[in-house]
């Protein structure tokens, strides 16, 4: 049996209407490592303290509803490249970022994603894109 013939049978022996066949769960496609995801747990204050402390740099807003970080880069074309690059790398991962650029100086705010465009509480998913930017 071909593949593209075994995932339609699949397909259809999950959602039951192959005859004869029992409603099974339908099984999430593994995704590739640069694809994964954090789950969107709110966290404890003290957790949150606990994981910037291990970022240097990088600090809760007085809100408490994002974390930020400024950085410094030798000349003005070589922060608007990177504010270029943080902005694609956002977008790809899902992820909502604010930039502010002021010369050779970066303002990068990551705030938490909450639903319905409203802000929410941070999360693995926050402090786990600032870890990746560094």
């Amino acid at each position: 049996m071909s593949s593209k013939k075994q995932v339609q049978v699949q397909q259809k022996y999950q959602r039951g209407s192959a005859p004869g066949a029992r409603l099974a769960p339908a099984r999430k496609a593994l995704a590739s490592p640069s694809r994964l995801k954090a789950e969107r747990v709110q966290l404890k204050a003290e957790r949150v303290q606990e994981a910037l402390k291990a970022m240097p740099g990088w600090r809760k807003t007085a809100g408490g509803f994002a974390i930020d970080r400024v950085r410094r880069y030798p000349d003005p074309a070589t922060a608007a490249d990177f504010a270029v690059f943080l902005m694609r790398y956002a977008a790809r991962a899902g992820q909502p970022v604010a930039v502010e650029l002021a010369g050779e100086h970066l303002a990068i705010t990551v705030p938490a994603k909450g639903r319905g465009g409203r802000r929410g509480p941070l999360d693995e998913a926050v402090l786990d894109f600032a870890r990746a930017l560094g």
